[in-house]
């Protein structure tokens, strides 16, 4: 786990990539007729995933905010606060739960990075985030095999995907960066590099690198070989390639080449797959 110490007051900030939620409790339901919550104070972080009608959030932290469908509410701890909706219809789905164990989050001395927005829209990916909630709730309330890790690892999707639609977390692949990735990928087999994607989307190398490093957090030359790789391996286990000829489809001019970045990338060199028959 990646902790930081403040040099002042030595409280610890987490970085939201590397939580491991502990899931308290998790719901999905609906009901009619108005409703109202608190006041309250919580200890620990809820996640609710507005499904019908609208609620009225209010605390003195952020005064009053009307939450609509798709949106989730992100209540921190120990923030005293009331949650009503006016309608005679209304669904929601609640996850309680502690980002890390251990921690006293109640007590404001730990803090993540990026701190979550208070509520996030995610309208534009509703019926996925649906699912999630949903499939966290089963889990929790289930006692198949494994079922509290499963609840803990949809909830840890819920933060980070509530992470990246805050300040300060990774920002969204941009249009440019998905036609740049398309073009990778409909040019597999021939040689690729930050120049020709600099030529083809009319931009400076050095701007298409720090476009990669932004918004896919790695360089050019790592996500290139990486599409190549993942290709390659379609190619040795799908169409029966030798070693050569995947690298040669690849854009690849050397085949021992290609054997390195293929084993620094999947950990393992693509002839001691085959030696070991993982595609018998």
């Amino acid at each position: 786990m990646d902790v930081h110490y403040r040099c002042m007051d030595y409280s610890k900030i987490i970085s939201v990539a590397d939580i491991m939620p502990q899931v308290n409790i998790a719901n999905y339901y609906g009901s009619t007729g108005t409703q109202s919550w608190g006041p309250r104070i919580i200890q620990d972080f809820e996640f609710i995933l507005i499904r019908q009608g609208t609620f009225v959030y209010e605390s003195e932290t952020v005064g009053s905010m009307d939450c609509f469908r798709g949106e989730v509410l992100v209540i921190p701890p120990n923030e005293e606060h009331t949650l009503t909706t006016p309608e005679t219809a209304w669904a929601f789905s609640c996850i309680h739960n502690l980002p890390h164990g251990g921690y006293p989050w109640y007590s404001g001395m730990v803090t993540l990075d990026p701190t979550l927005k208070r509520k996030i829209d995610f309208s534009d990916t509703y019926a996925y985030m649906d699912d999630l909630f949903h499939r966290c709730s089963d889990l929790f309330n289930s006692y198949e095999p494994y079922s509290t890790e499963l609840s803990a690892t949809c909830c840890r999707e819920i933060w980070l995907r509530c992470a990246a639609r805050s300040p300060g977390g990774q920002p969204q692949v941009t249009e440019r960066m998905k036609a740049m990735l398309t073009f990778i990928r409909q040019h597999i087999d021939r040689k690729m590099n930050r120049k020709i994607l600099a030529e083809e989307f009319n931009l400076s190398p050095e701007y298409v690198n720090a476009l990669f490093k932004l918004e896919l957090g790695i360089s050019t030359s790592a996500c290139i070989n990486r599409e190549k790789v993942i290709y390659g391996y379609h190619l040795l286990h799908s169409k029966g390639m030798s070693v050569a000829e995947a690298a040669y489809a690849c854009g690849f001019t050397d085949p021992f080449y290609f054997s390195r970045v293929c084993k620094r990338i999947l950990g393992i060199a693509p002839d001691t797959l085959r030696s070991r028959k993982y595609f018998r």
